[in-house]
């Protein structure tokens, strides 16, 4: 199998994640020394201690027993992510960003301001919990739709209907500012269809902003997410910063890890936690 290295990953560290033995892992490679880089894609011997697993079978089996045993801390949590030195020029009106739009949120009764900075759109807004049903981003070859994100093992998060800066699958940070609390998540459905938007700079549009899955209420400990998670709801102060072109093919199932990875690579280009900081403060006049 293939394997493609994450930040922060050592080649020995490797080694022992797939109980590969490091002079295999360094022969499979054509490797002249025991270390990785970032990206680099590596081949996976499947012998040694994994002998059980045959090669129809044990990638699958391998790949399920890491998803099932990871928790998705492969990465630097947002909080902890550092900008990619150099992506942007160091202006200040790119870094602030300005407001593109405002959208009327009918249910909670508030205009909310849609921000543009660098290469991600933001705003704040509440969150409501979506429950487990079939999204736009499910295999709907499957009937029923058998291979749904699940709202309470996946974080993800819906935009109104229609939404034309943002796509299925694209990834994003949303922040609780009231535990200041972050996480990563993929966007995974579309509001009603009745609720249609278009984004076009200076106009207004309206309907209903700011929902998520179970496990991402979880991971920002939003109200009342415990012990009735079908109940909670935050009714303000969560920021959404959503990254437009940064979905890498919409696949049905994406692991916990999997969406965190890819979310750190689009964060840290935008400019991590030190980012954040700077555009709450100038936007919303909120110190984390």
């Amino acid at each position: 199998m293939y394997y493609k290295v994450i930040p922060g990953e050592s080649f020995h560290h490797i080694c022992q994640r797939f109980q590969v033995k490091p002079e295999e892992l360094m022969a499979a490679n054509q490797m002249t020394a025991p270390t990785v880089m970032p990206g680099q894609m590596l081949i996976i011997p499947f012998h040694s201690e994994r002998e059980s697993l045959n090669s129809e079978t044990g990638e699958e089996a391998l790949w399920k027993e890491l998803n099932e045993n990871d928790d998705g801390r492969q990465v630097p949590s947002p909080e902890e992510t550092k900008p990619l030195p150099d992506s942007w020029p160091s202006k200040p009106e790119w870094k602030k960003g300005q407001k593109i739009a405002v959208f009327k949120a009918k249910d909670i009764r508030k205009d909310i301001p849609i921000y543009n900075s660098r290469a991600a759109y933001f705003f704040m807004s509440k969150m409501a919990v979506e429950l487990t049903g079939c999204y736009s981003i499910c295999d709907h070859s499957v009937p029923p739709c058998g291979k749904c994100f699940k709202s309470e093992s996946t974080p993800f998060y819906v935009m109104p209907h229609n939404t034309n800066w943002v796509s299925l699958g694209d990834y994003g940070v949303v922040i609780n500012t009231r535990t200041k609390q972050a996480s990563y998540a993929i966007c995974a459905d579309w509001g009603p269809t009745h609720e249609s938007t278009a984004l076009v700079e200076g106009t207004r549009f309206a309907g209903k902003i700011g929902e998520g899955s179970i496990y991402l209420g979880k991971q920002l400990n939003i109200k009342d997410i415990a012990p009735n998670p079908k109940q909670a709801f935050e009714p303000f102060g969560m920021v959404y910063i959503i990254f437009p072109g940064s979905a890498n093919g919409v696949r049905t199932i994406k692991s916990v890890a999997e969406i965190n990875r890819d979310a750190y690579e689009s964060f840290r280009k935008w400019g991590g936690w030190e980012q954040v900081k700077f555009v709450l403060k100038e936007h919303y006049n909120i110190t984390l």
